[in-house]
């Protein structure tokens, strides 16, 4: 027997006798499934509903705002806090079939998009469409948002760099590198 597999051998049968089984136990709360992804609409056709979440965010003035994937609008949205009810969706990121909107982040004003490929896009809390979007970073991959105090913190992929935006003039502060920042 060659000295390779039989130290992957010891290894495996160490890590069998510290691996410790646990009893499955009940989620705290309750949860549901049920079919709704692109089926569920108002007599407009404007409430699909997100297909996969990516990311999440509460605005300072309480709007709840989802980014991810909807095959047939885009991915972004926003619904009541109140009663979780449809609010809004946000559209033409793409035309599907990919993950569309990767972050989300928002203040009291606006709520900004991370996407793939087309950097950061700021809209208008209320919905958006065509011509709604301010982009920043245009072509790079953002993978990941944070809005505090004014600051809008973007992981740029693309870059490898960490960038902090003045969200009043939407110019960047600081910035510095991070491999594989998401």
């Amino acid at each position: 027997m060659n000295r390779s597999f039989s130290r992957i051998t010891s290894l495996l049968v160490l890590l069998g006798h510290a691996a410790k089984a646990e009893v499955p136990f009940a989620p705290p709360g309750s949860s549901s499934s049920s079919w709704l992804g692109n089926t569920y609409m108002d007599a407009k056709e404007h409430k699909n509903i997100t297909e996969e979440l990516a990311d999440l965010c509460v605005s300072p003035n309480g709007k709840l705002f989802t980014a991810g994937y909807a095959e047939s609008w885009g991915g972004g949205a926003s619904y009541r806090t109140d009663d979780g009810g449809f609010a809004a969706r946000y559209e033409r990121f793409e035309s599907g079939f990919g993950d569309p909107v990767k972050a989300v982040a928002a203040d009291s004003n606006f709520v900004f998009w991370g996407t793939p490929g087309k950097g950061i896009l700021r809209s208008g809390h209320g919905g958006g469409g065509a011509g709604a979007y301010t982009p920043f970073l245009p072509g790079k991959i953002v993978t990941g948002l944070f809005a505090k105090d004014g600051k809008l913190y973007v992981s740029n992929f693309s870059d490898g760099k960490i960038h902090v935006y003045d969200i009043a003039t939407m110019t960047v502060d600081r910035s510095w590198s991070c491999p594989d920042p998401t």
